[in-house]
Formats: C-alpha cells, structure tokens, sequence
C-alpha cells in the first residue's frame, strides 16, 4: 500500500512536470549572440528573395521593402560582427528581423524544418523564413483592398490581426481597413501601443515597395540589392 501511494505521488508529479514544461514560456537565457557568418552580397540576396519569393507566391519587391526597412539589408553589426538581434525578448533577428519565438520547435517555422533560433543566424534560411512569413500575413488578409497594409502591419506587430477582426467585421470596412486600424494603434491606442513604430513602418515599407518595383524594372542585374537606390525614400 505504501509502495502504490508513493508509486502515484511521482506519477502525479511527473504529469504535473511535464504540463508546466510543455506550457512553459519561451526561454529568456537563450544566447542570441550568434557570430556573423558574413553579409549577404547583393547578387545572393538576389537569388534568395527570387527563389523564395517565387516558391511562396510573394511579389519579390515587397520582401525588398520588407529587408530595406528592417535592417537596410545588413544581417550583422558592423562594429561587433554579431548577427543583427533585437532588445526584445525573445528578438527578431537577422536580415529580415525575423522572430526568434517563430523558430522554437512547433513555431510557425516548423513546417519548413526550423527549430532552433540560431538557424536564422544564416543569411538564406533568415531571407527564407523572413518571406515565408510574410506569405501567410498575405494570405492571412485576402480578400482585403489594403492587403498588402495589412500583412505588412502584422510582420511589424502581431496584434493587427487582432485589430482587423475586432475593427473590420462588416463587409464595407473591408475596403479601407488599412485607414481603421491605423487609426486604433499605437501609443495610448488599443493595439500595437507600445509605440508609434507601426504607424510609421507601414508607409515606409509601401514607399521602398514602390522605389523598388520601378528599380527592378529599370536594372535586371543586382543593383537593387540593397538600401542604395530607395535610401531617399526612407525618409520621406
């Protein structure tokens, strides 16, 4: 009798264990100071926003956009060599400042084999994933004029998607949500107020978006790899 109740204490135990652990939260001792493995030239950066943009039905000029305003298309800081890793905990890191917390095991970068954050510290798998993840924030607003807005709001804050089913509901709002939610985010506002960043992020990212659409038209080479030719746009 002794032996079945002390037998249970550990099977209570270890069930208890184990449902802590699985609902645990992302760990914050993750080391995040992973060495730079070498910047992107503009010619590889070419040929991964190309593959990728075209595997998962991603205008590539968007994801140029996209790295431009994150990063101005660096992966690493140049004075330490570390790849680029946000404050935040967990960061976004890399190129495409892609969120660590996407790339722990049963993140939404599992489907592509991605588990372990330090995968990002590679240039290709960050402009990989970073692009993946925009391409289910498109799919995510179908159907909505400001699409693009929209998808580009939630790669920056991910309470958009929030806002837009809370703000967006009726039918008619479907064609300037954009417009609805920008007006509900931000400091003092109901989504995304831990700062202004979002407001601002979304029509600088359609700026570069539009800047690069008429570089890729103009050049076919590299040249538009890289902050240079849509630097004026960031300020406007």
């Amino acid at each position: 009798m002794r032996f079945f109740s002390a037998a249970l204490t550990v099977t209570v135990f270890l069930i208890i264990f184990l449902l802590v652990m699985t609902q645990r939260p992302f760990p914050t001792d993750v080391n995040y100071d992973f060495d730079c493995p070498g910047e992107p030239s503009p010619g590889q950066i070419k040929e991964y926003v190309e593959r990728y943009s075209e595997i998962y039905g991603v205008e590539k000029t968007k994801a140029m956009a996209i790295m431009a305003a994150e990063t101005s298309f660096e992966h690493c800081f140049d004075d330490t060599m570390k790849v680029k890793c946000s404050d935040s905990v967990p960061p976004s890191c890399g190129i495409m400042q892609v969120w660590a917390e996407n790339a722990k095991p049963g993140g939404m970068l599992e489907p592509l084999g991605i588990t372990d954050p330090g995968e990002l510290a590679d240039p290709e798998t960050n402009i990989k994933s970073g692009i993946y993840l925009f391409s289910i924030e498109m799919y995510m607003f179908k159907g909505y004029d400001d699409q693009t807005e929209l998808a580009v709001g939630r790669y920056n804050c991910g309470e958009i998607e929030a806002a837009v089913e809370e703000l967006c509901r009726l039918p008619e709002n479907k064609e300037d949500c954009w417009e609805i939610v920008k007006s509900n985010i931000g400091l003092g506002k109901e989504y995304c107020n831990k700062s202004d960043e979002t407001v601002i992020y979304v029509p600088r990212v359609m700026r570069l978006y539009e800047c690069y659409k008429d570089c890729v038209e103009t050049y076919e080479g590299d040249e538009c790899y890289s902050i240079d030719p849509c630097q004026h746009r960031w300020y406007e």
